[in-house]
């Protein structure tokens, strides 16, 4: 397994590098951006920064700066992940690498872990990036590289990384990625509390939103940044975020097997 993580991020560097080394990570940088700047010049100048008092008991708190860069970060912080690793397999199906891939000994698995390292620290840099841009617009950001927010982020980064085997194996089974990959990214910034407390969902909306690890780490993360409070005092959410990633971790490696005896089938049956 150790070759294939290997030789998987040798191979996806070089094509970075050489086909778009900075137009992905400019456009997500870009689009995190808007997703902080309209929502900011709207709280200011339209609502002059008043919150109601149902947003206050909600949130915790009264920063709404700081609780929308935290979730937009994040939000960016999981896009990377999905995207890169869940869209992996069906770009060897459409650059007709697939037949190569199926039929040799490389670890699947390992093959799919050198795509999330590869781009984990691009990852890491748009989400450094998001967070200075809320630090110049005032956001509240003093706990952010605690040891206690760190594991946060560790955490949250494996999560989204088991997350991202099932999405691949979805992607690979539609032979589609535009489609989902957008859907999936607009639904999570609806339902798991990107920028505004999930309390104000329907409440069976509530339930749905906690299928995503995404809802109980950004709610950690916020709880560890926002209030300077201790994983310790958050063990439900953390137990949350390790019982979904092993569901999405054993639910992605064992349809990624079906759906390649499938592949299997089809191209030399």
């Amino acid at each position: 397994m150790i070759n294939s993580i290997i030789i998987t991020f040798r191979k996806n560097r070089i094509t970075i590098n050489r086909a778009y080394p900075w137009s992905f990570i400019f456009g997500r940088i870009v689009s995190g951006m808007f997703a902080i700047l309209i929502p900011f010049f709207i709280y200011n100048y339209f609502y002059k920064g008043q919150l109601n008092e149902s947003f206050i008991k909600y949130a915790n708190s009264s920063d709404y700066l700081t609780f929308l860069v935290l979730g937009t970060s994040f939000h960016l912080l999981s896009k990377g992940t999905l995207m890169n690793v869940g869209r992996a397999l069906v770009t060897e199906l459409r650059e007709g690498t697939i037949e190569s891939f199926l039929i040799s000994p490389v670890s699947r698995l390992g093959y799919l872990i050198g795509c999330f390292l590869e781009q984990f620290g691009r990852a890491i840099l748009e989400f450094v990036v998001i967070l200075l841009m809320g630090v110049l617009l005032g956001a509240r950001l003093n706990s952010i590289f605690t040891i206690n927010s760190i594991i946060v982020i560790m955490l949250s980064i494996a999560s989204f990384f088991t997350m991202s085997l099932s999405l691949s194996s979805f992607m690979l089974y539609t032979r589609d990625t535009y489609i989902t990959q957008n859907s999936l990214f607009i639904f999570l910034s609806l339902v798991c509390g990107i920028a505004f407390p999930i309390q104000y969902l329907p409440e069976w909306l509530q339930l749905f939103s906690h299928l995503f690890p995404l809802t109980a780490a950004l709610e950690l993360f916020r709880s560890v940044v926002m209030h300077n409070h201790s994983i310790l005092m958050h063990m439900d959410l953390v137990v949350e975020i390790v019982m979904l990633s092993a569901v999405y971790f054993v639910i992605g490696i064992v349809w990624h097997k079906k759906i390649e005896k499938k592949l299997l089938s089809e191209i030399f049956g």
